[in-house]
């Protein structure tokens, strides 16, 4: 049997990552329409325009000390990666252990892999969190540029609401995709793991074969490869072909890959390496 992608846990990461985000526009909004409508009544004066930028420059500021009063937003966001990454882990055992009974005829000892994937999955909790702290300041330093390129170049005002509009989309899509992105870098770190408890050194690459699915990865679908060497990252164009992009990556650790890695196991090796770990059927 293939391994199996961990798409619940995708989903509630995604949706915890999306709400963060969406709270962060929400909580923007206000202060951004205010600067907005000293746009409508600017003047390009010296004295205005240095008063005007300084405005925008503020709004960051303004809009973390809003963000600082919702005190539960990141409780919330910790709760949630918390809850996707033991979502991820017990899926990852479980699966791991219908393989290794298909393949070896032995039971794994969940216990053991509980324990030792623990650290794996709170030091991914922990990275994460931190980088979803980013987000305000990543989204609120697009909205001042849109802001100061529009006030610059003296664009009228639904030129500037047009460009701001497109951010918001952008980034609630980007937000989409680091729940996607992280849950497959947590996937291919727990797999790796499994598989070298059992010494596994080789594995056969699976994709969703669904349309989402990049060229190269959909290529590398059955073939085998070892932990220690890598395929290389490519994609295609019209004029050029395979353009190859100077990376080497495993089952999910591109970003985005949703693909994983199958056992190749050496069974004898495999047994007599994990018979503390395995119980016999």
């Amino acid at each position: 049997r293939n391994p199996v992608y961990p798409i619940s846990a995708e989903r509630e990461l995604s949706r915890i990552t999306l709400a963060y985000m969406n709270m962060v526009i929400g909580t923007s909004q206000p202060v951004i329409s205010e600067i907005m409508k000293s746009y409508e009544d600017r003047s390009y004066r010296q004295d205005d325009i240095g008063d005007f930028i300084s405005s925008v420059r503020g709004m960051r500021f303004r809009v973390a000390e809003r963000l600082s009063q919702k005190t539960g937003a990141m409780v919330k966001v910790e709760k949630g990666y918390t809850t996707a990454g033991n979502m991820a882990k017990n899926h990852s055992i479980n699966d791991w252990s219908d393989q290794v009974q298909d393949a070896l005829g032995m039971q794994v000892n969940k216990e053991y892999y509980e324990d030792s994937m623990k650290y794996m999955v709170d030091n991914w909790i922990r990275t994460n969190v931190s980088k979803i702290q980013s987000i305000p300041a990543e989204y609120l330093a697009q909205v001042e540029e849109i802001i100061r390129w529009g006030y610059e170049t003296r664009q009228p005002k639904v030129n500037v609401y047009r460009r701001l509009e497109k951010l918001v989309g952008l980034s609630k899509s980007k937000a989409m995709m680091i729940g996607r992105d992280q849950m497959g870098t947590l996937n291919y770190q727990m797999t790796r793991f499994e598989h070298e408890s059992a010494g596994v050194s080789k594995y056969k690459w699976v994709t969703k074969l669904d349309e989402r699915v990049r060229d190269c990865h959909r290529a590398l679908h059955g073939t085998v490869h070892s932990w220690n060497d890598p395929p290389p990252e490519w994609y295609m164009t019209k004029s050029k072909g395979i353009v190859y992009t100077g990376r080497y990556c495993h089952p999910g650790e591109a970003i985005g890959c949703r693909c994983c890695a199958k056992p190749v196991f050496d069974i004898e090796g495999a047994k007599e390496l994990l018979a503390q770990k395995f119980k016999p059927l």
